[in-house]
Parts: C-alpha cells; structure tokens; sequence
C-alpha cells in the first residue's frame, strides 16, 4: 500500500514547509491501483478503529504534453472533492482555486510547472495524455506548495474518464496513532482484497 501519514509541524520549519500542512487536513493518504465504489471503499475503511473521516477522490498519473506535440514528463493529476472537510486548500499565487460547476479546468503547482517546462497563463489550455488519450484543461489558478508536484481538476470529470484510480484520504481520530492506524488500515485493506499501491 501508498500510506503517505502526515507529520506535525515543529514551530522552527520553514513557513513554506507550514503552509503545505495548514492546506492539508487528512493524515493519511491511499493510493489504489485502480478505480473502486467510494461508499463499499469508505464502509471497508471506517471498519479500522480510530477513523474520523474519509473522503474519495481520484487519481491518475498523466504526461505532459507540449505545443509541439512532445510528450513530456509524467504527473500525478488529482481530483479532490470540493468544499468539504478534508478537500485542499493550497495557496493560490494567480486565478483561483476549483469551484463547483468546473468542467475541464485546471490548477497546476508553480513548482511542477517551472520543473516540467510548462508555460501558460491563467485562461490558456494545457494538453495531457490521460490513459492514452490527448485530454485538453483550461489553467484557472496556480499554487505554491512544498514537496507537492501535483495539479488538481474536478473530479466529476477525471472519474469520467478512462483508467483513473481510487484515492482515498482518512482523518484520524487521534494524530498521536496515525501510524498505528496506517498499519491496520493496510493489512485491512489487503485482506479485504483491494489492490493498492
């Protein structure tokens, strides 16, 4: 299994380091390797003692795509629910964040952008391969995030799409035994016969 847990922030790390936890407000972090029914994922999920919430989303890992028609380099694309208790916010440096309603907008993380080469402004398209298929996004906002080279769109509209994965995030009741719980949410899971990461 993919269990990315969380870690408290001490008062001396860098305030960039801080911002990246302040907009996530889940502990862990499941990656399945396919696409599963969020209510039967979530039942299996909440039978682990210590589960406050949990939330499904979607993943897929896409490639860039230039004007040139070059791929590029490989991203993880991910579909977060919006508005809810554990949906994130990161900090917008231009246009704004996803918002109900939005179809194939985008918001993509500066860093990934910089890294990746990929030039555009708020209002232009950005084209990814998506399970094999050229997908095109609209770029509404940017963020700025530490260790986080992901960009985000509506969910709606990846799980619309072919080959995108399960993505499971889990609120603990108590920080304190995050990786107790991760431990028994992955031999939990792997007993239940789900396939992850």
């Amino acid at each position: 299994a993919s269990f990315m847990t969380a870690i408290n922030i001490a008062s001396s790390m860098d305030k960039a380091v801080a911002r990246k936890f302040d907009a996530t407000h889940y502990d862990i972090d499941i990656a399945f390797s396919k696409a599963y029914e969020k209510l039967q994922i979530e039942q299996t999920i909440r039978q682990v003692e210590g589960i406050k919430i949990t939330e499904t989303w979607g993943n897929v890992i896409a490639t860039t795509l230039t004007s040139a028609d070059t791929q590029g380099r490989k991203l993880r694309i991910i579909a977060p629910l919006i508005g809810t208790a554990l949906s994130p916010s990161p900090p917008i440096t231009a246009g704004r964040w996803l918002k109900d309603g939005d179809t194939n907008a985008i918001v993509m993380n500066t860093a990934l952008m910089d890294t990746f080469k990929i030039e555009a402004s708020i209002g232009d398209t950005v084209y990814l391969i998506i399970s094999g298929e050229t997908t095109s996004w609209t770029l509404v906002g940017t963020t700025q995030e530490f260790m986080n080279l992901v960009a985000y769109v509506p969910y709606d509209t990846l799980t619309g799409l072919k080959g995108y994965q399960s993505n499971t995030v889990v609120k603990v009741e108590d920080r304190a035994a995050t990786d107790t719980v991760t431990r028994n949410l992955e031999v939990h899971l792997q007993d239940a016969g789900y396939d992850v990461y």
